[in-house]
């Protein structure tokens, strides 16, 4: 009897150079979706190196004029009985970290090069289409009403019972940008509020949504707790009419309210309960594309949560 010793490296390998031999290139790619993008920005001046942790002491320094640069790159690969596997790679040249104290020491960020190109999202989705629900697993972008871009290891169920209407329910366990580590590497999104002494994401958000798109109004309502920092709620209402293929006129209102919970209120931040209205009014006609509206928030006493993303 001959014995043969196959490592467990050397089986899959075998496994996958089979599976390649039996297919074709394309039949092999036909199921993987690559999709990109980048932008840059150049911005006339900087926040000055003297600003702290705490972000005390702004001032602008016209003399350092920051180029900012980020790529990404998503690849996404349906594997099969309504599985998808979903990975994203990005490339983020700033030089700021995003924000004044890039290097913690209350200097000026430069471009890291150690980690340069970060795991920005690397997840598990399932879909069952007949019953219009998807669930998705792992570190992916929220996508919420109060993160926009900012990333976290999460799960969502997204439920569409009928064509215009999500139900939307989410749990995060941990949020990107938890710490100063994360801004010297680049690889942050949110405010830091670690560095001002009060550790917040690192701790779970609960919270469910509806969206509802209907005959030129938008919807959407949302509800989260945050453990150990606040409670939050939003509505986003949207009505546009339209004119013409190519001309509309419309409205729009966003209120963000949030209940600071005890153990932020107490702490040495002392923050309080904040507000957020904002309210614009938009058209287009005759190529002509105009904007008008105006932002409220904050508390003039206390600190407060809000969220204004510049994207």
């Amino acid at each position: 009897m001959k014995l043969v010793k196959l490592s467990v490296v050397a089986a899959l390998a075998a496994g996958t150079f089979g599976a390649l031999e039996a297919k074709s290139l394309e039949e092999a790619i036909k199921n993987v979706d690559v999709s990109g993008y980048a932008h840059y920005r150049f911005d006339q001046a900087s926040v000055s190196k003297n600003a702290d942790a705490a972000f005390q002491n702004l001032s602008i320094d016209s003399t350092n004029r920051p180029h900012r640069f980020k790529a990404f790159v998503t690849t996404a690969i349906d594997a099969g009985d309504g599985f998808k596997l979903v990975g994203q790679l990005m490339y983020n040249n700033d030089r700021n970290g995003g924000w004044a104290s890039g290097t913690g020491d209350g200097s000026q960020g430069l471009t890291s090069t150690k980690n340069a190109i970060v795991l920005k999202q690397a997840y598990l989705q399932y879909d069952v289409a007949d019953a219009g629900v998807s669930v998705l697993f792992g570190k992916q972008q929220l996508g919420t009403i109060w993160t926009d871009d900012l990333t976290g290891i999460a799960a969502k169920v997204l439920i569409t019972p009928t064509e215009g209407l999500t139900i939307a329910a989410f749990g995060v366990d941990s949020f990107q940008g938890s710490g100063m580590k994360d801004i010297e590497n680049g690889d942050i999104d949110a405010s830091p509020l670690d560095a001002i002494g009060y550790n917040a994401y690192d701790k779970n958000m609960y919270g469910a949504a509806v969206l509802a798109n209907l005959a030129g109004l938008d919807a959407q309502v949302w509800g989260a707790y945050w453990d150990k920092v606040a409670t939050l709620y939003a509505v986003n209402l949207k009505y546009t009419l339209g004119l013409s293929d190519a001309n509309n006129v419309g409205v729009k209102a966003t209120y963000l309210g949030n209940a600071v919970a005890s153990d932020l209120k107490n702490s040495a931040i002392g923050a309080g309960n904040g507000n957020l209205i904002d309210g614009r009014l938009f058209a287009k006609f005759g190529g002509l594309d105009a904007r008008a509206g105006g932002i409220f928030y904050g508390n003039k006493s206390k600190p407060t949560i809000n969220t204004l993303d510049d994207t």
